[in-house]
Order: C-alpha cells, then structure tokens, then sequence
C-alpha cells in the first residue's frame, strides 16, 4: 500500500504510517484482499484526476456541475461493484475503456454514463442532467431532437440531482413537472408528452444496475466534491472510508488468525485512508499508493 515519503506539512513523517503492521498485513492477506484495495485506490485516483481536468475548463462552476456529477456517480457506482465483488463497471467518455471496450465515442448523443456488464459489453445507458431547478431538469430531459423524435428515448435512466427527484418541503419534484408537461401536450403536442412519458419512466437519482448503485447527490453536493471542500467534500471522503474499512474487515475476518494480525489489519485500515488523503494531495503517486 503506501510507501513511507517524507513530505512537508503533516505528510508522512508527521504522522507516520504503521509499515510493520502493514508488512503483517502482507503475510496474513490473500493476493485477492490487496487486489480489491489497489482497485478501491485506483477508482478514487481516476476520479480524482478526472475532477481536476474539469475543475480546470474554462466553464463557469454550475456548466461544470454536470460533467462531475457524471464522475462521482462512475466512482460510487464502482466502489459499490468492487464491495459486492461484482465485474460492472460504470464509464464515462472520460475513461479510456469507454472507446477501447465499448467501441462509443465521445459526447454520446444518447449516453453521459454507461455500466460496462461482466461480460464485457453494455448493460445500461444513462443521461444525466444536473440543471439549477427541477423544472430545467425535466424540460431538458424531454427534449425532442431534430426530427421531432425523443433525444434520449434509448437511454436506460435518466439521472437527476437528489433533491430535485425527491425534493423535501412539498416542492415540485422532475417527475411532477413532467406529468404537467404529459397532460398539457397530449393533443397538441403529442411527441412532447410522450418524451415527458419517458421522463417520469426513467427519472432517477442514482445509477443501477443488478444489485449496485451509485450515491445521489445534490447540485451543492457535487460542487463542493468537485472543489474538495464542505460537507459534499467530507461526504465523498466517508464514502471513500466506508468502501476501506469493510474491505479490511472481512479479508481480517477470513485471515487473521492471531491478535497480531487483527493489529496488522487495523493499522491497515488507517494507513490506507491516509495513503488517499496523501495522493489526494499530490505528496505521493498512484503507483506508491497501491504497493
């Protein structure tokens, strides 16, 4: 996992990881538990890269909104999958497996966010749309294209922000906006209330598939993962945590077959949670994260 480096403010040196307990680690874990924490490090780290290019655009934040959400739906989604043990995978065009594995091309006419089955090939298509209200949300995803026909009518769900799928305070939620759209166009614009149809069909906050599904959040939410700070930033970070630890805790109930190696896992746990937060940083590389 994390190779001890010497780093200025709090790094390494400062609060020194437990390298015994994780050479312990080491002999008493499975090839299989140190392959599903590398891929748990891996996840974080793409996500974390591909935040940054965005974060980088030279687009206002709330344009940007929409293209992280679409990461840190792919990371939750998978982080889930590799908990659960299963081979899906969620993918954005930012991932490289997106044209190489699925043959798609980037901006997708119908696909922000894809799963990738254990077979290999697609096993669901998502649009998602992350506007400012949730009557913006519902128009947009009704959309009709060129020839009158429905814009996403072939995706598999349409994902919207949490709190505008399931708004709190009585407002109007994406699905009640759509319905009103439904009825006032059924005879004057009938292509208009079916792809206001589709919508209350396929409206969601998260994506699923099988039994994994990614984490909903909230335009908010998605800002503040997106910029590392806030409650949103804290949120991502316990999701981080909360994929670690039981990892760690059942490969320690399957190998440890003494007090030591219980101590061993443990220190695990906590060095692995700093080996991300030190790759966050930029203070150590992927590859030193995951040895």
């Amino acid at each position: 996992m994390c190779k001890e480096k010497k780093v200025d403010n709090g790094g390494c040196d400062s609060q020194a990881l437990n390298l015994g307990s994780l050479a312990a680690v080491n002999q008493h874990f499975p090839e299989s538990a140190r392959k599903e924490m590398a891929e748990i490090v891996e996840q974080i780290a793409r996500t974390d890269t591909n935040l940054a290019k965005i974060l980088g655009q030279g687009q206002t934040l709330p344009r940007r909104i929409g293209f992280a959400a679409e990461e840190l739906h792919a990371e939750s989604f998978n982080l889930d999958a590799i908990m659960k043990g299963k081979a899906y995978r969620a993918l954005t065009d930012r991932y490289a497996e997106w044209k190489t594995q699925l043959g798609m091309q980037g901006n997708d006419v119908v696909s922000d966010l894809v799963v990738r089955d254990s077979n290999g090939t697609l096993g669901n298509r998502a649009q998602l749309k992350y506007y400012a209200t949730a009557k913006k949300t519902a128009n947009t995803m009704r959309q009709l294209d060129e020839s009158g026909n429905l814009r996403y009518g072939q995706a598999d769900s349409l994902i919207g922000p949490k709190d505008q799928v399931a708004p709190l305070n009585n407002k109007s939620s994406i699905t009640d906006y759509a319905e009103r759209a439904r009825v006032k166009n059924t005879t004057t614009r009938p292509q208009v209330s079916r792809a206001a149809q589709n919508v209350k069909d396929k409206v969601t906050d998260r994506l699923k598939y099988d039994d994994v599904a990614s984490e909903p959040t909230t335009r908010k939410e998605v800002g503040q993962m997106m910029q590392g700070k806030g409650p949103g930033a804290q949120k991502r970070k316990a999701l981080h945590t909360d994929a670690m630890n039981p990892s760690m805790t059942r490969h320690m109930i399957y190998a440890a077959g003494s007090a030591a190696a219980v101590g061993a896992v443990m220190g695990g746990v906590v060095s692995t949670v700093r080996c991300c937060d030190l790759l966050r940083q930029g203070l150590i590389t992927e590859e030193e994260a995951v040895l």
